[in-house]
């Protein structure tokens, strides 16, 4: 599938950290390293002594580095060992201006390095994974890599020959080592020689590559996450949550599917400064003539805050407005959804109370189907993707390592066979995309190649205005700032529950839930009993007052019966 475009996830180059990223160090290295170097500078001191203060001084100099933008190589970090031995007493001063002279000497240093060099190919480290060169050679042919390294006491011709001695070299068409820009991570300089790197290797006639389709991927939160996202580059971490073999075929795949995107958000279109009460409580505004977009209400890129906050809690007029947009534009960007006899088949995941995203899924679905049926073509579905719980934390309002660990706690499933279909993932809004990896794993742990799978958002947040961890909730709120405003959507007949405002209903201040619990209609309470119920005794246990106040709401509507 081919679409015009390339919104925010796009995955066009990846680049990769090295050390606790790609590879680990032999376990014998640096003992037998710092025995070499302690020999070298001729200091009389007890190994051990040496190699804990060389450990100490390692890790003063990459804080250095980090904090300063300033490469420190072998020679920086042993004068800084040769001033920690003397602080410590284990050197005299004597001794250190010696040490300090031959370091001094480039011949010295040259020799330094050569016998670490040699030392290391004798002691090669290990890849983190034994996948690792199958997995990057994949990654490789659909995207160019390229390390992306602080060098520290090994320089990046040595690592270069420790790349290629684990047979991981070869799927790399950039190396950006540190010691050879001149610029550490987190410093910019170093992300910006790996992108005009990467630019240099796409297919002639590409277009340009931009830093916020290559995705950088590291074990450091600040040198590699911070300082990617900082340079404008997607910043991956790797940890125990997500290994690298992990965060790899994640990469993978999200390099290998279809996307789009109606809006592109960027910090213009935050809601932050809007006043929800400009709004008419209960119903998104409509400009005239029908317009998507509300009234007075629509940022810089036509995306309407208001009507994504009114259909996010359930009103279904405004999962019209934004189903319609979607519909549109993918019948625009991926005309195959509307031609082709193969059926769109549209995954959804959720445990009992659906998401927001269903209720778009299935609108969605209809504007296309309209279209198939009138050419005589068989009608999609929408299918659902089991999950096994729920986050229990207000998911927008969370951090990107939250929602991490909560969305690595639950599992998802689908529930059915969609071999015959043309895959759509349809969401509202995506800012960290961890939903949707998630939804991407369950395919592919279903055998649907990633190739087959459209992913398409309402809006994406840009590099910048997903680096916030509050905008997702302002969204969420630009417009329902309570759960009473949904009293007139019930009262219309055009709402929808959803698990978003289940949690809000059932956790809202107790006058603000009985403004609500007053307007609904029987059906509808039973509706939030039984989906509590459903989403299980550990929600209903979070949940205990809000419950409560529903049964005894509905037992009074079942005695005024």
């Amino acid at each position: 599938m081919d679409v015009l475009g390339e919104p925010a996830g796009t995955v066009r180059a990846v680049s990769l950290d090295l050390w606790m990223t790609l590879l680990r160090s032999h376990p014998e290295f640096k003992a037998r390293r710092a025995a070499m170097l302690r020999a070298g500078l001729g200091l009389d001191v007890d190994d051990a002594v040496f190699a804990a203060t060389l450990r100490s001084a390692d890790r003063r100099a990459d804080d250095f580095a980090e904090t300063t933008g300033r490469d420190h190589a072998l020679a920086d970090r042993l004068r800084l060992t040769l001033d920690g031995l003397v602080a410590a007493g284990a050197l005299d001063a004597a001794g250190a201006s010696a040490a300090a002279g031959a370091l001094a000497d480039p011949a010295t240093v040259r020799s330094l390095l050569a016998q670490q060099h040699e030392l290391a190919l004798e002691l090669p480290p290990r890849p983190l994974h034994p996948d690792l060169p199958a997995l990057l050679a994949r990654l490789a042919r659909h995207v160019p890599l390229a390390v992306t390294s602080n060098t520290g006491m090994i320089p990046g011709t040595t690592m270069r020959a420790l790349l290629a001695a684990n047979d991981l070299l070869a799927p790399f068409s950039v190396l950006t080592f540190s010691d050879e820009v001149g610029a550490p991570k987190p410093d910019r300089r170093l992300f910006d020689a790996t992108v005009r790197g990467l630019a240099t290797v796409l297919p002639e006639g590409a277009t340009p590559l931009r830093h916020e389709h290559v995705v950088h991927v590291g074990d450091n939160p600040r040198a590699d996450v911070a300082g990617a996202g900082a340079a404008g580059l997607v910043g991956l971490l790797v940890d125990d949550v997500a290994p690298v073999e992990t965060a790899l075929a994640d990469v993978l795949r999200a390099a290998r599917v279809t996307r789009v995107a109606v809006h592109t958000l960027s910090s213009d279109d935050d809601p932050a400064d809007d006043d929800p009460a400009d709004d008419d409580p209960g119903r998104p505004a409509r400009a005239a003539g029908g317009s998507a977009a509300a009234a007075g209400a629509a940022g810089p890129t036509g995306f309407d805050a208001r009507t994504y906050s009114w259909a996010k809690h359930g009103d279904l007029d405004a999962v019209d407005v934004l189903g319609a947009e979607l519909a549109a534009e993918l019948a625009r960007r991926v005309p195959a959804l509307v031609e082709d006899p193969a059926p769109p088949v549209l995954p959804v995941a959720y445990l009992a109370v659906p998401p927001a995203c269903l209720l778009l899924a299935r609108r969605v679905l209809a504007d296309l189907d309209a279209v198939r049926v009138a050419r005589g073509l068989p009608p999609g579905r929408v299918v659902r993707v089991e999950k096994d719980s729920v986050t229990h934390t207000d998911y927008a309002t969370a951090s990107q390592q939250a929602r991490r660990a909560e969305l690595a706690g639950i599992g998802f499933r689908l529930t059915e066979d969609v071999s015959d279909g043309q895959v759509v993932v349809v969401d509202d809004i995506r800012v960290t995309g961890l939903a949707e990896v998630a939804v991407l794993r369950a395919l592919d742990a279903a055998g649907v190649a990633p190739e087959r799978c459209v992913v398409a958002y309402v809006a994406v947040a840009d590099r910048g205005l997903a680096a916030d961890p509050g905008v997702e909730a302002r969204l969420n709120h630009a417009a329902v700032t309570s759960v009473a405003d949904l009293a007139p959507v019930v009262g219309r007949g055009r709402f929808a529950l959803t698990i978003r405002f289940l949690k809000r209903l059932l956790g809202a201040p107790g006058p603000e839930r009985a403004a609500f619990l007053a307007a609904c209609p029987p059906p509808l309470l039973d509706q939030v009993l039984d989906g509590a119920r459903a989403t299980g005794d550990a929600f209903c246990a979070t949940y205990a007052a809000g419950l409560a106040d529903v049964a005894a709401e509905r037992a009074v509507r079942a005695g005024a019966a």
